[in-house]
């Protein structure tokens, strides 16, 4: 009876909104801009961070690793504060409630990004960071049965020599250690 209710209203809901958005409309101006700067922000994000598009079930990057060097932090950087001016030049008012919604959402992300790398910058002090990266990055592409077991082992392969440059670099990086994070 209950999932008869649910089902009811879920119809019910998708009705309503079809009829006061207008089945067939075109998008406003400011949908599809707001949808532009999303689907730009998840290429890029994927692009920048392979073991997390690894996990989300995007395999463009699965012999990949980030770039975890200064260079690579700053511009990660200029691309979140330059996605962020662009979700908040879109005007909210001409979203849908959906859409304003998941832009706040994704706003804080990327201010949650942000204060990771430019304010915290564990990048700098935390060597758990890296040690947890390479681990996921191996882990993300054997947990799942995604590709054939041959394709996936060679993309690990690929990861793994790709490791001590990776190393190298956030041994670079970490400057400030702080005795919590190495005892």
């Amino acid at each position: 009876m209950r999932l008869k209710t649910i089902s009811a209203l879920a119809l019910s809901s998708a009705a309503l909104l079809a009829v006061t958005h207008g089945v067939g409309a075109a998008p406003s101006a400011a949908t599809t801009a707001y949808n532009t700067i999303v689907r730009d922000y998840y290429s890029a994000q994927w692009k920048a961070h392979p073991t997390s598009a690894t996990s989300t079930g995007v395999h463009d990057y699965d012999a990949a690793l980030d770039d975890v060097s200064a260079a690579g932090v700053a511009k990660e950087i200029a691309r979140l504060k330059d996605t962020t001016a662009k979700l908040r030049a879109v005007d909210g008012a001409k979203l849908s409630a959906a859409d304003r919604d998941d832009r706040d959402v994704l706003l804080g992300t990327i201010d949650g990004q942000l204060l990771q790398e430019e304010t915290l910058q564990t990048w700098r002090h935390d060597p758990g960071n890296y040690v947890g990266l390479l681990t996921y990055a191996i882990y993300a592409l054997i947990e799942r049965d995604f590709a054939a077991l041959d394709t996936r082992m060679k993309d690990v392969i690929a990861r793994e020599n790709a490791m001590p440059a990776m190393l190298a670099q956030a041994k670079k990086n970490l400057t400030d250690t702080p005795a919590v994070f190495v005892d």
